[in-house]
C-alpha cells in the first residue's frame, strides 16, 4: 500500500492506482459517484501533468477540481459542488 497523502496527483497512472486500491478495499465504495480533486496545484512544477490528468478524468465522465488548500484556491468551488451532491442524497 502506498501513502498518497503527500503526493500531488501527477498522472492518469496515479489516478488508476488510487482507484485500484479503493476497489480492493471496498468494491461498493469504489462504485459510488466521485469528485476528483487535484490538490497543491499552486506548487505543481509541470502543468502539463494536470492537463493529462484532466483529460483522463474527464474521459471517464468525471469532474476534476483544481485546488490549493494552502492558497485557498478552488476550495469554495469544491465545497459548493459537494453541497450540491449531498443535497441529492
Amino acid at each position: 500500500t502506498r501513502d498518497w497523502s503527500s503526493d500531488v496527483c501527477s498522472s492518469d497512472l496515479d489516478f488508476e492506482a488510487i482507484n485500484e486500491e479503493l476497489a480492493q478495499y471496498s468494491p461498493e465504495l469504489a462504485g459510488r459517484k466521485m469528485l476528483v480533486v487535484a490538490n497543491k496545484v499552486d506548487i505543481m512544477e509541470d502543468p502539463a501533468l494536470l492537463d493529462k490528468l484532466r483529460a483522463h478524468v474527464e474521459g471517464k465522465g468525471l469532474e476534476l477540481f483544481e485546488m490549493s488548500a494552502a492558497a485557498h484556491q478552488g476550495t469554495q468551488e469544491l465545497i459548493k459542488r459537494c453541497a450540491q451532491e449531498l443535497a441529492q442524497l
